[in-house]
C-alpha cells in the first residue's frame, strides 16, 4: 500500500515547472530521502498539504482514525502565544482525539522521553533550540502519522540533540506504521534509513530505488553529494 502518491504532478513557480510531469510512490513504513541544489522544500510543502500543485494530485493514504500526515519544517512550526507542551498536543485537541483531562498526561509522557521534560510549559521564545526542535518531534510521535514530513531532520541542533531525533526517526521506522519523506543537505548521514532516493535538480528530479542504485550511479553532480 502506498502512503504518498503523485500522479502527473506539475510543480509551480520553480525551474521544475518546465519539468515533466511528475510521476512517484511512498509504501507504507518506508523512507524517502530528498537531496540537491534545488527546490527539495517545495517538494516536502506539496506532500504535506501546505501548498498546491499547479498540475496533476498529490495524495497522502491514511487508514480511518490515523492523522494523515505531520510536517516538521526546518524552522518555525511553533506558535508563540502556547508553551511547546501545548503546542505538541494541539493537533489532539484541535481534532479532538483525546479529551482535554487526558492529554497533558500523554503529552508530558512523550516531552519526558525526548528529554526535554523541563522545558514543556515554556514558550517557544524562552525554550532553547534543543528543546524547539524536539517539541516538534514530540508532537510527530503524539499524532502518529502516516506520512511523517521533515525538512533537514537535524536542523540548528547540537550533537545531542541530532542524536535524539536520529534514534526517533530508526524508531519510527522499524515501526513499519509510518512512512518518511525527508530532505537533507547531508546525505550520507541518511544513507542508512533511505529505502529510496529524489535528486532534485535544475529542472529534475531523479528517483533512485535503492541505496544500490544511488551509488552505483555515475552523474557527477549527485556523485559530489556522495563524496
Amino acid at each position: 500500500m502506498n502512503t504518498l502518491e503523485f500522479r502527473g504532478v506539475r510543480f509551480p513557480n520553480t525551474p521544475l515547472h518546465a519539468a515533466p510531469p511528475f510521476d512517484f510512490s511512498l509504501g507504507q513504513g518506508r523512507c524517502a530521502v530528498a537531496f540537491g541544489h534545488g527546490v527539495k522544500r517545495l517538494l516536502l510543502k506539496l506532500s504535506a498539504g501546505v501548498e498546491s500543485p499547479d498540475g496533476g494530485e498529490v495524495r497522502v493514504h491514511a487508514a480511518e482514525g490515523r492523522f494523515p500526515v505531520s510536517y516538521i519544517p526546518r524552522e518555525g512550526g511553533l506558535l508563540s502565544n502556547l508553551t511547546l507542551l501545548q503546542n505538541a498536543a494541539l493537533p489532539l485537541v484541535y481534532h479532538k482525539r483525546i479529551s482535554s483531562r487526558d492529554w497533558r498526561g500523554e503529552a508530558r509522557s512523550v516531552f519526558s522521553e525526548m528529554g526535554i521534560a523541563q522545558s514543556a510549559d515554556g514558550l517557544p521564545a524562552l525554550a532553547g533550540v534543543r528543546s524547539r526542535r524536539l517539541a516538534q518531534f514530540a508532537r510527530a510521535r503524539l499524532t502518529d502519522p502516516a506520512l511523517l514530513v521533515v525538512e533537514e531532520p537535524f536542523g540548528e541542533g547540537d550533537a545531542q540533540t541530532a542524536k535524539a531525533i536520529r534514534s526517533f526517526l530508526e524508531r519510527v521506522k522499524s515501526q513499519g506504521r509510518t512512512s518518511i519523506l525527508l530532505s537533507t543537505s547531508d546525505l550520507r548521514a541518511w544513507l542508512g534509513l533511505g529505502d529510496l532516493f529524489l535528486f532534485v535538480g535544475a529542472g529534475r528530479i531523479d528517483i533512485f530505488s535503492s541505496r544500490e542504485a544511488l551509488l552505483a550511479g555515475s552523474d557527477p553532480e549527485i556523485r559530489s553529494f556522495l563524496e
